[in-house]
């Protein structure tokens, strides 16, 4: 059955909106691709890092930089994000707890001793491009002297191995090893 507001039928509907992406869009793979430009090929830059919040679109460890690619529909742009006409009374609520769970996760980050830094997509097409391309040049060229790449590993290390910890609070830490939790025996 069509609602008045929409003009595709439920089962429709559900399989445009499965077709949308959480990773690998184009304005990420933009941002990553700014990135590679601006620091070359002699720096670790990993996308969509999974094992830290928010799940970063760009990470570049040397700098303890987290940096995010946020689409302006469903993170809440405040130029661009409109509550749609049809269904609003769930898309409000749900752009509101995506902008609430990206602002807990760019936190976290920050506790973890990580800078984060955050690129709206319209930001990543068309005449802005140019000045985000020179704006990000000066931002990671101003990143990368006040943080040397052996402290921003540092940083890093320290942030994934508080992340573990806070994930498996039973399995000590000994340098990189994992000693032997109850039950496994050891064979040092």
């Amino acid at each position: 059955m069509l609602s008045r507001m929409d003009m595709f039928t439920a089962e429709e509907r559900s399989a445009l909106m499965a077709r949308i992406r959480s990773s690998g869009t184009t304005p990420e793979v933009r941002l990553y691709e700014l990135v590679r430009a601006t620091l070359g090929n002699r720096w670790r830059i990993d996308r969509n890092a999974r094992h830290l919040p928010g799940k970063p679109d760009v990470l570049v460890p040397s700098l303890a930089l987290a940096v995010f690619a946020d689409g302006c529909f469903f993170h809440g742009c405040a130029e661009h994000s409109r509550v749609p006409k049809s269904n609003a009374d769930y898309w409000g609520p749900k752009i509101a707890r995506n902008a609430s769970r990206d602002a807990a996760s760019r936190r976290q980050l920050r506790e973890l001793g990580l800078e984060v830094w955050r690129f709206w997509e319209h930001d990543l097409r068309g005449r802005p491009l140019e000045s985000t391309q020179a704006s990000l040049k000066v931002r990671l060229a101003q990143r990368a002297l006040h943080v040397p790449p052996a402290q921003g590993r540092l940083l890093y290390r320290r942030a994934t191995r508080q992340l573990e910890a806070q994930d498996h609070p039973s399995v000590a830490r000994n340098g990189d090893r994992r000693a032997p939790t109850s039950g496994q025996q050891s064979y040092s």
